[in-house]
């Protein structure tokens, strides 16, 4: 019995792409059912292939989340199914959290009772989290993971659910049970190695620093940088007037200084009066960079090497890729070269969406990579 299987169908017929999933998933029959199913799957599907699945695994902890593109080592596809089942050599626990906009610490102690599952040795462990889409509580979220696990020191990572452009709705599911404000998660312990957490970014510094002087933090909002309004700032560090601003934001947005790290924040709109809004949270005071595209292929090779140098022997890998890189990627047909690059990762599975965290943080168009050894 191989430790993990990719399961892939594109089939238009719900009922023929679940047939073929199952047949890869039970290829052995039933004697040993996965102990964590990881799927995920376009907007429109999402309820039923949820429901299907936790119906043919009923002993198997199933999670999921809807994405823009589908991503996994037997293809790539917007409307597709994908899975991935784990058989051995992982320890897991699982939850749901409610409330994500307003006060999701309210459940704390349902992150509490997973850690006890997992026991009092959380080395190799990771939680792997995702959460609906435009509710703006992911910055909450964080907060809840990070005081819920105060000295744990357990590394997290995942990502914001998708959906199709024009659609404001997303989904997470948990055992057949679908939420569309919600974060769903799995705490998993690796018994067979290591966890590698990486971020690739494949934007690069320019020479403007600006400090955010006045912000509103909830509703992700800069008034201004450098005490001037955010739009002026940003449009003269472009060289463009104020009013064709946000027809270059994509293509530059800003890069959240901390420390050796550059945690990307992507434009939203560009407001007449000069604010800017942004999907992810900035700070009063905080030092910022603007940001100009860099080239991807090399940006790929950086981190194919980075996880060659960390990881000798991958077993699998999870990736969040969001979905301006892989808009992005599309426009400039390049797509297929990243999911090839993606295969040196081992087994893969992966989804697109509105966001991605990753070390307690919100942040935007950026991929994050989880590799198993």
């Amino acid at each position: 019995m191989d430790r993990t299987r990719i399961a892939f169908s594109d089939a238009k017929d719900t009922a023929v792409a679940m047939e073929e999933i199952k047949k890869t998933l039970q290829k052995d029959g039933d004697e040993k059912a996965p102990k964590l199913i990881f799927f995920t799957t376009d907007y429109l599907n999402f309820t039923w292939f949820s429901r299907h699945l936790a119906q043919a695994f009923p002993n198997t902890t199933v999670i999921g989340m809807s994405s823009y593109v589908v991503l996994s080592s037997k293809g790539y596809n917007p409307n597709a199914v994908t899975a991935l089942a784990i058989y051995s050599g992982i320890e897991i626990a699982s939850g749901i959290i409610l409330e994500i906009d307003r006060y999701p610490l309210r459940y704390k102690e349902t992150i509490r009772n997973a850690i006890d599952k997992i026991g009092e040795n959380l080395d190799n462990t990771c939680c792997f989290e995702f959460t609906t889409a435009f509710s703006g509580g992911e910055e909450l979220i964080m907060d809840a993971f990070k005081i819920t696990f105060a000295e744990k020191q357990i590394p997290i990572f995942g990502g914001t659910a998708g959906a199709p452009d024009g659609i404001n709705a997303s989904f997470v599911a948990l055992n057949g049970i679908v939420y569309n404000d919600a974060c769903a998660f799995v705490i998993i312990k690796n018994t067979h190695g290591k966890i590698r957490l990486f971020k690739e970014n494949m934007f690069k510094p320019t020479e403007h620093i600006m400090v955010a002087t006045d912000v509103d933090c909830d509703d992700r909002t800069v008034y201004e940088y450098n005490n001037r309004p955010a739009a002026e700032v940003v449009a003269a560090a472009l060289g463009v007037p104020v009013n064709k601003l946000f027809n270059y934001t994509s293509m530059h947005p800003v890069g959240r200084i901390d420390g050796d790290n550059i945690y990307i924040t992507e434009h939203n709109v560009v407001y007449p009066d000069g604010q800017l809004s942004y999907y992810s949270r900035i700070h009063n005071y905080s030092k910022l960079v603007l940001l100009e595209p860099d080239d991807p292929k090399e940006v790929w090779n950086r981190t194919a090497n980075a996880v060659k140098t960390k990881v000798v022997n991958p077993s699998f890998s999870i990736v969040v890729n969001c979905l301006s890189r892989t808009r992005y990627f599309n426009e400039q047909e390049i797509m297929g070269d990243f999911v090839e690059v993606l295969s040196e990762y081992g087994t893969y599975i992966g989804f697109s969406g509105y966001g991605e965290q990753y070390e307690y943080e919100h942040l935007n168009q950026t991929m994050i990579l989880a590799v198993f050894e």
